[in-house]
C-alpha cells in the first residue's frame, strides 16, 4: 500500500468545514455579529438595509456575508456576476453611510489590503474592532517592519485572546516544521494565533508564514516570489486555490510545508512526493527530516489531541503513520487516541479500518 497516497486521501476526509444556518437578527443585535455574519441568511441582511438604509452595521454585515458566500474559505475566482453583486453592495455603502467605519473598512479590503488612508480612517473610528485589528495585521504583513508586525499581532492577541487549545495546536504545528521552513496558511484561525505564538513567545521565528488571503496584493505576491526565489510570473493571485497551486509548484527548494488545516480537496491534488510530518505535509524526504513522527509526537502537547478540539482531526495522519510503522507497544499507545479522534472525521470507519489492517 502506498502510504503517501493513503494519507493524502485521509486529508480529504479530515477537511475542515464551515456551515451556517439561516436566522433573523434584529438591528439591535447587529454589533455582536462580526464573527457570526455567515450564520445569518444573506437575504436577511438585504432586508435590513432596504428597511433601514442608514444602518451602517447591516451594510457591513451584508458585505461580509456576500463576500463569504461567494468566496468562502477557499476563495475561488469570482465570476462577473459575483463581482457585480459585491460592487453593488460597496456602492450602497458609499452612498448610504459615507465616511463611516463600514465605508473605510470595505475600501481597505477591496484595495487588496493596500489602501492605508482607508485603514487609518477606520482605525480612528473603531480602534479595537476585531475586523480592524485583523486588517492592521494584514497591512503590516505586506508593508510593515518586523517590529510593526509584532505590535499589530500582539495587540490582536490582547484584544481577542485566542483559546489555549488553539494556541497549543498552533504551537504543535510550529514544532512540526524543520528549520527555516515556509508554511502556507489560509484564513484567520489558521494564521493569527500561529503568528501570536511566534511573536509573543519568541517561538520558531525561523519559520516564515505565507498567507494565501494576502496573495491578491501585488506587493505581497512580490514578497512571496522573493521568498521562494522565483519570478513573480510563476505565482498566481486569481484565487486562493490558484495561489496555493502556484506556490507549491514554484517551491524548488522543498521548503513549503502544508498544514492539514488547508482544504482537503487542495491537498488531494498534490503528487505523492509529500510526506506526513507532524501536523503538516512536507516536501522533504523522510530521511532528510530532523526526526521521526514518533519522536516529534513526543515533543508535542499531546493533550491537545482530544476529540473536543476543533482541530483534533489533524493529528490523525501523524498518529496513523506512527501506528503503521511502530512497534506493538507504540501501536497500543496511539490506537486509543486514533479511535477517539476518528469520531471527528466525516468517515470514521475508514480510519478505524486502518487500525485493523
Amino acid at each position: 500500500m502506498d502510504l503517501k497516497l493513503v494519507f493524502l486521501g485521509i486529508a480529504v476526509l479530515l477537511a475542515p468545514s464551515i456551515s451556517g444556518q439561516d436566522a433573523k437578527v434584529s438591528l439591535d443585535e447587529e454589533a455582536s455579529q462580526y464573527r457570526m455574519f455567515d450564520e445569518v441568511g444573506v437575504d436577511s441582511w438585504w432586508e435590513m438595509v432596504e428597511a433601514q438604509p442608514a444602518a451602517e452595521q447591516a451594510w457591513l454585515n451584508l458585505f461580509l456575508a456576500e463576500r463569504f458566500n461567494r468566496w468562502g474559505n477557499e476563495e475561488k475566482e469570482l465570476s462577473k456576476k459575483d463581482k457585480s453583486v459585491l460592487d453593488d453592495v460597496q456602492t450602497g455603502i458609499e452612498f448610504n453611510v459615507p465616511n463611516s467605519f463600514a465605508d473605510n473598512y470595505v475600501r481597505f479590503i477591496t484595495s487588496d489590503f493596500e489602501n492605508k488612508v482607508a485603514l487609518e480612517a477606520a482605525e480612528i473610528l473603531r480602534p479595537n474592532d476585531p475586523l480592524i485589528l485583523e486588517a492592521r495585521i494584514n497591512y503590516d504583513r505586506i508593508f510593515g517592519s518586523s517590529t510593526a508586525q509584532r505590535l499589530s499581532v500582539t495587540n490582536w492577541g490582547t484584544q481577542q485572546v485566542p483559546s489555549p487549545q488553539l494556541l497549543a495546536y498552533q504551537r504543535n504545528v510550529l514544532k512540526s516544521l524543520p528549520q527555516n521552513a515556509l508554511l502556507i496558511t489560509n484564513g484567520a484561525d489558521d494564521t493569527y494565533p500561529l503568528l501570536l505564538v511566534q511573536y509573543q513567545e519568541n517561538f520558531r521565528s525561523d519559520v516564515k508564514v505565507i498567507q494565501l488571503d494576502l496573495m491578491t496584493s501585488s506587493s505581497y505576491l512580490s514578497k512571496v516570489a522573493s521568498l521562494l526565489g522565483v519570478s513573480e510570473s510563476k505565482l498566481s493571485n486569481e484565487s486562493r486555490e490558484a495561489s496555493f497551486k502556484s506556490i507549491v509548484e514554484a517551491d524548488l527548494t522543498n521548503k513549503v510545508h502544508l498544514p492539514f488545516s488547508l482544504p482537503g480537496t487542495w491537498l488531494k491534488q498534490l503528487t505523492s512526493n509529500h510526506v506526513v510530518y507532524g501536523l503538516s505535509l512536507s516536501p522533504m524526504a523522510l530521511t532528510d527530516l530532523p526526526q521521526s513522527n514518533k519522536a516529534l509526537w513526543g515533543t508535542m502537547d499531546q493533550q491537545n489531541a482530544s476529540s473536543n478540539n476543533q482541530y483534533a482531526r489533524n493529528y490523525i495522519p501523524m498518529l496513523l503513520r506512527i501506528f503503521q510503522q511502530g512497534s506493538s507497544e507504540e501501536k497500543q499507545l496511539v490506537a486509543p487516541i486514533i479511535r477517539d479522534l476518528a469520531s471527528t472525521s466525516s468517515n470514521p470507519q475508514v480510519i478505524l479500518n486502518m487500525l485493523s489492517e
